[in-house]
Order: C-alpha cells, then sequence, then structure tokens
C-alpha cells in the first residue's frame, strides 16, 4: 500500500524518490518535513492561484463592466454606439449562460 500525504483537498502519493532526498538530508527528519511542508506549501499555493485564474476569467465572461452596466442602466448615458455595445455584450452574455447550463446531456427542461 502506498502511503499518501494529506493536507486539505489536496492528496500527494510519497514515492520511494522522496524518501531518498529525505534520507539524504543533513539534518535528518526535520529536513525530511521542511521540505514535504515547503512542497506542500508550494503546491497548495500554485492550487489556489489556478483556482483564482479560473473565477476570475469565469467574472470576465459572465459579468458585464461597470462601465457596460452603466451605459445600460443610466439616464444619463445617450442611446448610442456604447450602449449597443453593452447590449451585445449582455446577449453574448445570456447566450454564454444558456450554453453553461445546456451541460453535456443538451438543454435542461424547466417545469
Amino acid at each position: 500500500m502506498r502511503q499518501r500525504l494529506n493536507c486539505g483537498s489536496l492528496t500527494m502519493p510519497v514515492t520511494p524518490c522522496w524518501r531518498k532526498q529525505a534520507a539524504s538530508g543533513k539534518n535528518g527528519s526535520y529536513l525530511s518535513r521542511l521540505s514535504i511542508s515547503q512542497f506542500l506549501n508550494d503546491a497548495i499555493r500554485q492550487q489556489v492561484e489556478t483556482r483564482k485564474s479560473i473565477v476570475d476569467l469565469f467574472l470576465k465572461r459572465f459579468t458585464l463592466s461597470p462601465d457596460e452596466a452603466e451605459a445600460i442602466t443610466s439616464r444619463d448615458v445617450p442611446i448610442g454606439k456604447r450602449f449597443f455595445e453593452a447590449v451585445d455584450r449582455t446577449e453574448q452574455i445570456r447566450t454564454d449562460c444558456r450554453v453553461l447550463m445546456a451541460g453535456e446531456d443538451g438543454p435542461t427542461k424547466a417545469g
């Protein structure tokens, strides 16, 4: 049975390579714990950065910018190019939402 290191939702296998590296350290088990701890911290940090990037991309694709929202909702903005670009963006978001909600199995059925 292979050993695994668990840290929250991140699970990493302990490979023989890790054991050899830890055994060769001058400070013995302290160095191995420090190396493994640093590795896990780096892995968790990378996972958080990846998730943040995904959320940022999602929000960019599925929300209007403050300028676009103002163009649609403000009575002070004249109806013109800026307004129609914001409406086009709103229609694109709606289309993307329909695709997202359809999923792999096709469109969903309400009620």
